[in-house]
């Protein structure tokens, strides 16, 4: 499924998320299963077809974070683990990488994979987060330590 992530030949469903400048492609038949947000987002009551022509504005939310998100929808990916050699490609070429992603980011994509309904991506960020504050604090108490020798 991979292999499909932001093709537009394969999609049915684009995306933009607020900051990003190109429209994001998915599968519906991907993402229904995978969050129960999109299900209700494309087969619930207010449902409505895709514009071929006007993507899903999702201004709160960041490119990056939308990204990583859907690589959790069509891989099961999650966060700290390694991504899928076959996902690599597409992330490089929408220059997104889980690396470059600080502490603010990881808690903006536990609110995301909250509101997407997906508890282990959210698990999973938040653990991002708590490790990145882990290594700022141990830096902090490290440069207290040493100025306190002086």
């Amino acid at each position: 499924m991979a292999l499909l992530f932001n093709d537009p030949l394969a999609s049915d469903a684009h995306f933009l998320p607020g900051d990003a400048t190109e429209p994001i492609f998915a599968s519906r038949a991907i993402l229904i299963p995978t969050s129960p947000f999109f299900d209700r987002m494309f087969r619930g009551a207010l449902a409505r077809p895709s514009s071929p022509t006007k993507p899903i504005e999702l201004p709160a939310w960041s490119h990056d974070i939308f990204v990583l998100a859907l690589v959790h929808c069509y891989t099961d990916w999650l966060p700290g683990s390694p991504l899928p050699d076959s996902i690599k490609p597409a992330l490089s070429k929408l220059a997104v990488d889980p690396a470059d992603l600080d502490v603010d980011d990881w808690r903006s994509m536990m609110k995301f994979a909250g509101m997407l309904e997906c508890p282990r991506l959210a698990s999973a960020a938040r653990s991002q987060a708590v490790a990145l504050i882990d290594e700022e604090l141990k830096t902090i108490t490290l440069a207290g330590s040493e100025a306190k020798k002086e």
